[in-house]
C-alpha cells in the first residue's frame, strides 16, 4: 500500500467515525425532542420525531416509545407494530410485551394478546390484561385465577374484588361472590353496582329476604337500576306477598321498551292479588289496545268488571273470549259468562254456560262451584253436593266450595233427620 493510498483509506475512516458519531447525536438529539413532545401530550409530533431517530438507528426503547405515541392517538395497530419491532430487537422488554398485549386485546385479537403478555411477566396490568381476554374467550375459571393474581398484587384495589365477584357470580359460586361483594360494600358502602350484584347472588343462594334487602339498598342509592334488577326485585316483592310494588317494579322495568303481552298481564295479575284492581285492569286494556282480541286480557278484564259490578262490561269481554283456540281459557269464560248471567238471574244460560266450561276444562273447580250454586238454589241438593265435592278434590283449598259444601251437607242431614 502506497503512503497516498494509506492517506487516503485513513481519511475515510476518520470521515465514517465523525458522520457515525454526528448520527449518533443527531439520533439522541430526535429521540430526547420525541421525549419531550410525548410528555407534553403532544403525541402526532412525538411520533414524527421518533420516526425520524429511528431512520437514524433502530432502538427497540425509540420504537416502544414510538408504538406509546401511537397508541395515545388511537393507532392501535401501528402501535401493535412499534412494540412487534421493539421486541424483535430486544426480546426480553416486558414493557412492550404489556403494551402489545393490550393493543391486540383491544384490537379483538384475545389469544395473540395472551401470547404477547407471556413475555409480559406478573405485573399488575398484564394480570389484568390476561383475565380481559380469558373473559372474551369465554374460559372464566382461568380469568379468575388471572383476576386473583391482579388481586393479590393490589388487595385493596376495590374494582379488582368487584370483578371477581361478577365473575364467580357468572361460575354460580354464589356464597363466595357475596363474600367478595360484601368486601367492596363494607369499604364502599354506597357502590350500588355491588350491593346490586350482591342481591343477584343471594338470589342464587336462594336466600330471599337478604336479597331483598340488599337490592332496596342499590335501589335507593341509584334510583335508575336496570331491568334485570326490577325484574328480580320485582320477583322477591312477589315471593314475599308483596305483590303491588312487585307489579309497580316490574312497570319501572318496561321503561323505553315494548313489553310483551305476558309481561303486560303478569303485572296485572300481582296487581290484581294486591286488591288494586284499576290498575290491573289499566294493564288489560293496554294489552287489548295493542291487540284488539287478545284472549287473556279479554278474560282478565271480564273478571276485573265483574268483581266491580259492572256486569254488563264485563259479560261482553268473557263473550269475546269465549271461542279461543286456548281451551283453559275459553272455560274461564264460560265461567265468567256463566257468573254474568246468574247476576241478571238468567239461571238456564248461567247453567249452560258451566257445562260449556266443564266440557272444555272437566277440571276447572270454578266451573263446578258455579253449577253446584245454580243447583243448590234449584233445590238440588245431591248434585249441588256432588259439585261441591268435586271442586274440593280440584282444590282443597277453595273456601267457597267448602262453604258450600258444609251448607249443602247441614241441608241434607236435616232433610234425612226429618
Amino acid at each position: 500500500m502506497t503512503y497516498q493510498t494509506f492517506t487516503t483509506a485513513l481519511l475515510l475512516l476518520i470521515l465514517a467515525g465523525a458522520a457515525a458519531r454526528a448520527g449518533e447525536k443527531e439520533f439522541a438529539a430526535l429521540h430526547g425532542q420525541g421525549n419531550e413532545a410525548y410528555r407534553k401530550a403532544d403525541y402526532g409530533k412525538a411520533v414524527s420525531l421518533y420516526q425520524r431517530a429511528l431512520a437514524e438507528k433502530d432502538d427497540p426503547h425509540v420504537a416502544y416509545n414510538l408504538g406509546n405515541a401511537l397508541f395515545q392517538l388511537g393507532r392501535k395497530k401501528e402501535a401493535a407494530a412499534a412494540w412487534r419491532r421493539a421486541l424483535k430487537k430486544q426480546p426480553v422488554f416486558p414493557e412492550a410485551s404489556a403494551n402489545l398485549g393490550m393493543a391486540l386485546y383491544e384490537l379483538g385479537e384475545h389469544r395473540a394478546a395472551l401470547e404477547a403478555l407471556a413475555g409480559a411477566g406478573s405485573t399488575l396490568a398484564a394480570w389484568r390484561v390476561r383475565a380481559a381476554c380469558f373473559q372474551k374467550l369465554g374460559d372464566l375459571g382461568a380469568a379468575l385465577f388471572a383476576l386473583r393474581q391482579s388481586a393479590a398484587l393490589a388487595p385493596d384495589d376495590l374494582a379488582l374484588r368487584a370483578a371477581e365477584g361478577q365473575l364467580l357470580y357468572r361460575l354460580k359460586r354464589y356464597r363466595e361472590a357475596v363474600q367478595a361483594f360484601a368486601f367492596v360494600t363494607a369499604r364502599t358502602p354506597t357502590a350500588a353496582d355491588a350491593w346490586t350484584l350482591m342481591g343477584w347472588s343471594l338470589v342464587g343462594l336462594d336466600q330471599k329476604e337478604e336479597a331483598l334487602e340488599a337490592l332496596e339498598i342499590a335501589i335507593r342509592l341509584d334510583p335508575r337500576p336496570d331491568r334485570a334488577t326490577l325484574r328480580i326485585l320485582g320477583d322477591l316483592y312477589a315471593a314475599a306477598g308483596l305483590s303491588g310494588q312487585a307489579a309497580a317494579l316490574l312497570e319501572r322495568s318496561w321503561t323505553g321498551t315494548s313489553p310483551s303481552g305476558s309481561q303486560v298481564l303478569a303485572a296485572a295479575g300481582l296487581y290484581r292479588k294486591a286488591g288494586r284492581g284499576d290498575d290491573a285492569l289499566r294493564l288489560a286494556n293496554r294489552v287489548l289496545k295493542s291487540r284488539a282480541g287478545a284472549v287473556e286480557a279479554l278474560v282478565l278484564k271480564g273478571e276485573l268488571l265483574l268483581a266491580a259490578g259492572e256486569v254488563d262490561g264485563a259479560r261482553s269481554a268473557f263473550a269475546g273470549a269465549t271461542a279461543a283456540k286456548d281451551s283453559a281459557l275459553a272455560a274461564r269464560a264460560h265461567v265468567g259468562l256463566g257468573a254474568c248471567h246468574i247476576r241478571r238471574a238468567l239461571e238456564e244460560k248461567a247453567l249452560a254456560s258451566f257445562r260449556a266450561a266443564l266440557r272444555l276444562d272437566p277440571r276447572l273447580g270454578p266451573a263446578h262451584v258455579g253449577r253446584g250454586r245454580l243447583r243448590f238454589l234449584r233445590g238440588e241438593y245431591g248434585k249441588a253436593l256432588e259439585d261441591f265435592r268435586r271442586a274440593l278434590e280440584i282444590n282443597p283449598a277453595d273456601r267457597r266450595a267448602a262453604r258450600f259444601f258444609d251448607l249443602t251437607r247441614r241441608i241434607l242431614l236435616e232433610d234425612d233427620g226429618e
